[in-house]
């Protein structure tokens, strides 16, 4: 599926679940399997997806008011499909945007229109993904004025629990595999830049190149705390146990939070201070990190092209224990 133009994030995102659709789905019998993919407006998922594996249809479900071509207007708290209309259901990044009570009926409704399987990715709650995140939510408000158009709620309805809501699945499908996506460290980085690039009202060159190689990728497997996690559910599968081995220790991704300070002081010193000096300085500031992030981008493709011969030193044994259980529940 062809991301290469989206924003990195939002790639990212898409080539996770699309690529768990494609491995899960080869069992699907039906000659033109349907897809319901809810939450997402305006349909970019659903039409790259099947642009690039058109034996599928695919139909977006949301609650904007459109008349888009293949898109339903409505609520996945209550989907009007009928039982089983689906051959397959995705949500990316739209759990945690319900209230916490009611997201238990919205992982219900999901089930009850796959007739197979439902992939589900979202950003899942640890100490350092809430610390970043509510870090980058008051930098976004206290420069623009207002709150940050999906974080806000993020913050407000708080992340779920990767493991409570694995443990929690409707029981008409069997949680077949988890798989984490995106490293935390390289979530921060990305947005961070993004709200500099919008604040100075333009487009840098040098994090539009950053961005589009990003985005071309794929997401290296994360090392540190993941920021999303995507669920793999199917009607009738073998579960799995996946009981206390997906909490990960507390004390990982300390640094992606100091991260995340960093750039929100640059943020709101940028937004407050509109003389040219201060301007000036924190562009160099900007330029430095933006070459080091570059930097560490083209040694990672540089590592992922060169195989095992190139993998970074061993990690400290937390690092281990995290690598370990990637491993096991990674493909």
């Amino acid at each position: 599926m062809d991301v290469s133009t989206l924003p990195a994030d939002t790639a990212r995102r898409y080539r996770a679940v699309a690529e768990l659709l494609l491995h899960h789905g080869k069992t699907i019998d039906h000659a033109n399997p349907a897809l319901l993919d809810v939450g997402g407006y305006p349909g970019t998922f659903a039409r790259a997806f099947v642009a690039s594996w058109p034996r599928w249809h695919a139909t977006t479900l949301d609650q904007v008011a459109d008349n888009l071509p293949d898109y339903v207007t409505g609520s996945g708290a209550r989907i009007p499909f009928e039982d089983s209309s689906f051959s397959a259901v995705s949500s990316i990044d739209t759990l945690e945007h319900i209230p916490a009570d009611k997201r238990a009926d919205f992982l219900q409704e999901l089930c009850r229109v796959s007739s197979d399987l439902v992939v589900l990715a979202a950003p899942f709650y640890h100490p350092s993904v809430a610390a970043a995140e509510k870090i980058l939510a008051g930098a976004h408000e206290k420069a623009f004025r207002s709150p940050h158009p999906w974080l806000d709620e993020h913050v407000r309805f708080g992340l779920p629990q990767i493991d409570q809501v694995v443990a929690q699945w409707p029981a008409s499908h069997a949680v077949v595999e988890v798989v984490s996506s995106y490293d935390l460290g390289e979530w921060v980085t990305w947005q961070a830049l993004s709200l500099i690039n919008k604040l100075r009202g333009e487009t840098d060159n040098v994090w539009k190149g950053l961005d589009q190689a990003w985005a071309a990728v794929p997401a290296p497997p994360p090392i540190s705390v993941p920021y999303r996690w995507v669920i793999v559910a199917r009607r009738g599968g073998r579960p799995q146990d996946y009981r206390g081995v997906l909490s990960l220790p507390d004390e990982l991704g300390q640094e992606h939070v100091e991260t995340a300070r960093f750039f929100g002081r640059m943020i709101e010193m940028m937004a407050g201070d509109s003389s040219r000096a201060a301007q000036n300085d924190g562009a160099l500031i900007l330029e430095d990190r933006l070459r080091a992030a570059i930097v560490a981008n083209e040694q990672e493709i540089t590592r992922m092209k060169g195989g095992e011969g190139n993998r970074a030193p061993d990690s400290p044994s937390a690092m281990q224990r995290v690598s370990s259980m990637m491993k096991r529940f990674g493909r």
